[in-house]
């Protein structure tokens, strides 16, 4: 047994003590089914192959998450990812190579099971759980990919003081969209996590410190100390002004080959009239020109472009400028939302002069009665020689309840 279903079993053993069994079949009883499906179509044209990724995938999620016994509740939720039709992509597992990567393998497990424990002043989180911490920049469930990021983990939120929070994690295994059938699909060490955050003002400032163990990419693994600051000023009549300000620095750690010390720097400002919406922004990622940040545990589809060209941070760094504009239609039948918005990134070197390509990306997405969802993005990267030029389509569908 690993280590998680270990202590979640002897936890769940006190809760069916015989004292407790009837108390505890009423908690089992209250509780709630919930699941979700999504069936999505990707498509990749990319520079430097042949022919070009088709993937048509339906992720398929059921889960029970019980009512409540002396404070303690529990969640299991199972998974299954599998592919419609033939697979005319790599999902870095399937040994498909001749076409571009579409990081969704097929899989079928346990996607979370966790024994949580909440009071007025501490919540604790056992077993294997999503996390997401500020914006993902650093620590995120990579929601977007078809098999998400969850984490083996305890987890404890407390409320010190009014308007505010701190959070600890202790990881000791990460799995990663890849699937375990990867060897990078798995991250195990002893990784902490601490954020806290205070409200102040129009905004909340938060401190963090991330010390990840990537083992065995141990290239990877490093220590974060970072600030933000980010909020929202009303001006009246649906208008808003929001804003955020981040910085961070970042040293190897463990066992990293490499010897290296980093910044990350972001702002941006954005606002709201009715139902339009714009922001602009600038994020830069450092790097020494052999080695750039590292930000294996974060969301990284949702930051410098829809096109992931820059999953990785090159060792020249990224500098990203970014403008986006957005339109929301309410209620329009039979829709719930109907949301239309596009992105411009210009791409810079941190070290040295010269570009990294620009990105245009475009997305409308729907709400729709019953918990039906749907999404139609493009993503057009042009490398300007740096890295491979690629577009990206996808078109997805998805229910929940």
């Amino acid at each position: 047994m690993t280590r998680v279903s270990k202590n979640l079993a002897f936890a769940f053993a006190v809760m069916a003590s015989p004292a407790g069994a009837a108390p505890l079949a009423e908690a089992l009883s209250a509780g709630k089914p919930f699941g979700d499906f999504r069936y999505r179509v990707e498509a990749v044209d990319q520079q430097g192959f042949a022919r070009g990724a088709l993937a048509s995938t339906l992720r398929s999620r059921l889960g029970y998450e019980t009512g409540t016994y002396n404070g303690f509740k529990a969640l299991l939720e199972f998974e299954d990812i599998s592919s419609i039709g033939d697979d005319r992509f790599n999902s870095t597992v399937n040994g498909r190579a001749q076409f571009p990567v579409v990081a969704d393998p097929k899989a079928t497990g346990v996607n979370r099971v966790q024994l949580r424990y909440d009071s007025d002043e501490v919540d604790v989180t056992l077993g294997r759980q999503r996390l997401t911490l500020d914006n993902q920049r650093f620590i995120g469930n990579v929601g977007f990919r078809q098999n998400e990021q969850t984490f083996d983990a305890v987890r404890i939120d407390a409320a010190p003081v009014k308007d505010a929070t701190l959070t600890y994690a202790y990881v000791w295994r990460v799995n990663r969209v890849f699937g375990s059938k990867s060897p990078q699909g798995r991250f195990r060490g002893d990784t902490h996590l601490v954020n806290g955050s205070l409200k102040l003002g129009a905004g909340t400032f938060a401190a963090y410190v991330y010390a990840v163990d990537a083992n065995p990419l141990d290239t990877a693994s490093s220590t974060t100390l970072g600030l933000r600051y980010a909020g929202v000023r009303g001006l009246g009549e649906g208008s808003k002004l929001n804003f955020t300000v981040e910085y961070a620095h970042q040293d190897d750690a463990k066992r990293n080959p490499f010897d290296y010390s980093l910044g990350y720097l972001m702002a941006e400002a954005g606002a709201t009239v009715g139902a339009f919406a714009a922001r602009a922004g600038y994020e830069k990622l450092g790097g020494n020109g052999r080695v750039g940040i590292s930000t294996p545990l974060a969301t990284l589809h949702v930051f410098q472009g829809y096109a992931d060209a820059f999953l990785n941070t090159p060792g020249v760094g990224v500098k990203d400028r970014y403008a986006a504009i957005e339109y929301t239609f309410d209620n329009v039948s039979p829709l719930n939302r109907l949301r239309l918005s596009a992105w411009y990134h210009d791409y810079g070197r941190v070290v040295g002069t010269g570009s990294l390509g620009h990105e245009v990306n475009l997305v409308a997405s729907a709400a729709a009665p019953q918990g039906v969802t749907m999404e139609l993005k493009f993503a057009d990267y042009d490398g300007n020689g740096f890295a491979p030029s690629r577009q990206k389509i996808w078109a997805s569908l998805g229910v929940s309840f």
